[in-house]
């Protein structure tokens, strides 16, 4: 039997790391030791990526765009900063780059200056709620954009449809989420 070499030693680590952090995730966790473990779950798969792991990164799709086309833009709008980093690190790991706001006016501000396809909506905003952030898209800016709420809450994801967003997910938001989210975004705009 051959001798194994430093990088199939890596490659089964990381298949290891990637096991043990998918068991992880159906445990009874607080919100921060789940944010934590969602950013190490996308940073181990982001390895995987980059070591050419087909089988083990194969789990979080890759965001991929017709030949001439462009990448979604995508604006994550969360008071919190830790909901915010896992955010941005879920699409980057998807090969999509996203913009961050932290409250509803930041929001509706980048959303006039910039052109977006996907707005990552937490609920439960501070300062202008997320829904009726929403329904100020929706008077402004139309059916155009695609907005996805996220909420900790139970029970106002119908609330959050009926102001006009187009599909509601709850907290902790996983990858898999945010690449449906993606995808609902670009086949619509198809």
């Amino acid at each position: 039997m051959p001798a194994r070499s430093e990088t199939d030693d890596v490659h089964h680590d990381l298949r290891d790391l990637l096991g043990h952090l998918e068991a992880l995730r159906g445990t009874d966790l607080s919100r921060l030791q789940q944010a934590r473990l969602d950013l190490a779950f996308v940073a181990a798969h982001a390895v995987a990526r980059r070591l050419g792991e087909a089988e083990t990164a194969g789990s979080v799709p890759k965001i991929e765009t017709a030949t001439g086309t462009r990448p979604p833009r995508v604006l994550v709008v969360d008071d919190n900063s830790i909901n915010l980093h896992v955010a941005l690190s879920m699409l980057r790991v998807l090969g999509v780059e996203g913009v961050a706001a932290q409250s509803g006016d930041q929001a509706l501000d980048q959303l006039s200056a910039f052109p977006y396809d996907l707005v990552l909506l937490d609920v439960m905003l501070p300062d202008v709620d997320g829904i009726e952030v929403t329904r100020q898209i929706r008077s402004r800016f139309g059916e155009r954009l695609c907005i996805v709420g996220v909420t900790g809450m139970p029970g106002v994801a119908d609330v959050a449809r009926k102001a006009g967003m187009d599909a509601v997910f709850a907290k902790p938001l996983r990858v898999e989420q945010v690449a449906e989210a993606i995808e609902l975004c670009t086949s619509r705009s198809a």
